[in-house]
């Protein structure tokens, strides 16, 4: 499984979407079902699914689902 694929599986699981609904460039605060709480989660579920810890403002800087795999892949 791509590393692409393990996001998108976490957006559909949060924000209950499918592939569909979204795709890299799609901003992700413009989703129908976003909310801050799922946000949060969203952010949570990177950091241990990916075995990273992001900072406040990287955080902060995360404007599309590239934004937050371009991070992943750093």
């Amino acid at each position: 499984m791509s590393e692409f694929d393990k996001l998108f599986d976490l957006v559909n699981e949060i924000f209950e979407v499918t592939r569909v609904d979204y795709g890299p460039h799609t901003i992700i605060n413009e989703l129908e079902s976003w909310d801050s709480l799922k946000y949060m989660a969203f952010i949570l579920g990177v950091e241990e699914k990916f075995d990273i810890s992001l900072t406040g403002d990287e955080i902060a800087g995360f404007r599309t689902f590239n934004d937050v795999m371009n991070k992943i892949g750093e």
